[in-house]
């Protein structure tokens, strides 16, 4: 997989927006991004009220092909309002308000940015490549042969989304949030969600790029799957304390962690003698879930 790292500012303002907006997620930050809240919430009713799908990954994946800022809030907003042009100027108001803002609370970002890329990509082109030869390897299948990482300010104290099928947003922080789970085996988690989106289709398994990974039975499988690369690169143990501890941290606010961490521990451990090919008995991890919360993966 080759990777393309960028630091986008305008990027890490479209994630923060984003975050500050999820509902139900308390962040760690929050309170410094205070100022930022206000047009964050306009921008995200004025999505909520677009005909377009998927708005904050749309702006996200947009922002990072763009390094002009005022060609990124023109891109952005044309794509944004392709269905529904009557928008276009409204947007572009909220787009310049928001940077403002964030310009204000930081105003050396990119360079914040460049400094903080440093370490988690000199850890990741140490071991990302052998976490992901053994997804593939459990897998039997290839991952998107180009992706693109975004390294993107911390609202959370260590936090990623996955945007697409070839984009992934990382926060950059600088020292592991979790000293039992180095931020490079989050990385790898994320960037190991860039299947083809035709991987699963005719397989009876929900896989829809975009989703939240609470509702993605594909990243959940991944979580035991790269604790298990990691312990063999010596990066973390895999067990079911760890598996636990990824649920937690990794995924978004859902009152099920608890029991979606014993299903995917019962699960791995069930394929223990299986080698090549773990990653292929998703159908049992989707009975595992199903048998708990037939909601989990419908």
């Amino acid at each position: 997989m080759y990777i393309r790292w960028s630091t986008s500012p305008f990027a890490s303002v479209l994630y923060a927006a984003r975050q500050l907006t999820r509902v139900g997620h308390d962040l760690t930050n929050r309170q410094q991004y205070a100022s930022l809240t206000p047009f964050a919430a306009e921008l995200a009713r004025q999505l909520d009220e677009s005909p377009s799908l998927g708005g904050w990954e749309v702006a996200m994946t947009v922002a990072v092909q763009h390094h002009d800022l005022e060609t990124c809030y023109v891109a952005v907003a044309d794509a944004l309002t392709e269905r529904c042009p009557a928008n276009r100027t409204r947007i572009l108001e909220i787009l310049r308000s928001l940077t403002d803002q964030a310009q204000q609370l930081f105003p050396s970002l990119q360079e914040e940015l460049r400094l903080r890329v440093g370490p988690l990509r000199l850890q990741w082109e140490a071991r990302g490549p052998g976490l992901l030869r053994m997804v593939m390897y459990w897998g039997r299948h290839e991952l998107s042969p180009t992706s693109h990482v975004a390294a993107v300010l911390p609202v959370d104290a260590g936090g990623g989304v996955v945007i697409g099928s070839q984009l992934v947003a990382i926060e950059a922080v600088l020292a592991n949030p979790q000293e039992r789970m180095p931020e490079v085996l989050r990385l790898g988690w994320l960037l190991s969600q860039l299947v083809p989106h035709d991987r699963w289709s005719g397989a009876g398994v929900n896989y829809h790029p975009g989703e939240s990974p609470c509702n993605r039975l594909w990243s959940l499988a991944l979580i035991p799957a790269i604790l298990a690369a990691g312990e063999r690169l010596e990066l973390c143990e895999c067990t079911e304390r760890s598996v636990h501890d990824a649920v937690q941290f990794w995924l978004p606010p859902d009152e099920r962690k608890a029991t979606i961490a014993d299903c995917l521990w019962a699960w791995w451990t069930s394929g223990a003698n299986m080698e090549s090919g773990r990653l292929t008995s998703l159908d049992k991890l989707q009975s595992l879930l199903k048998a708990q919360w037939q909601q989990l993966t419908a």
